[in-house]
């Protein structure tokens, strides 16, 4: 429930994944359709669409391959859009992601390291926009739900 609990409270993604086959990473689409299951009495912070309500998300992908994992990024758009997440429209897919890397884990070429940057600023700006507040309108109520 841990991850649940951080879902809830925070206001925006930043989903970075592999691609497997051509698809989302089992693990990652395990998580989200664990997450996006009803507790309790499935109403509020108890609702499957609790963790994803009011979000924003931005993704990356990487590869080893050529084609930096964006086969599967259409398919995570529609399962995050499914559950009601704004993704934003620009992305960041990294190929050759072995070599992408120096020694201290930093991005080797300039142009993709501000491609993240700039996704990142822009995650941080529409959440922004979207949610002036910070408030999703959804917290845990202790005591009362099964977070």
């Amino acid at each position: 429930m841990k991850l649940r609990e951080i879902f809830i409270a925070h206001d925006a993604l930043l989903v970075v994944s592999p691609e497997n086959n051509q698809s989302i990473s089992s693990l990652l689409k395990n998580t989200i359709d664990w997450l996006s299951r009803d507790i309790g009495d499935g109403k509020g912070v108890n609702s499957g669409l609790a963790p994803f309500r009011g979000k924003v998300a931005a993704m990356m992908a990487a590869s080893p391959g050529a084609y930096g994992a964006v086969r599967h990024l259409p398919q995570l758009r529609q399962c995050l859009g499914g559950l009601g997440v704004t993704v934003l429209g620009n992305q960041v897919a990294l190929i050759h992601a072995g070599e992408a890397f120096d020694e201290s884990g930093a991005l080797r070429d300039a142009h993709n390291a501000k491609a993240v940057q700039r996704l990142a600023a822009s995650l941080v700006e529409m959440t922004k926009k979207l949610n002036p507040t910070g408030d999703t309108g959804v917290r845990p109520q202790p005591g009362k739900t099964g977070v």
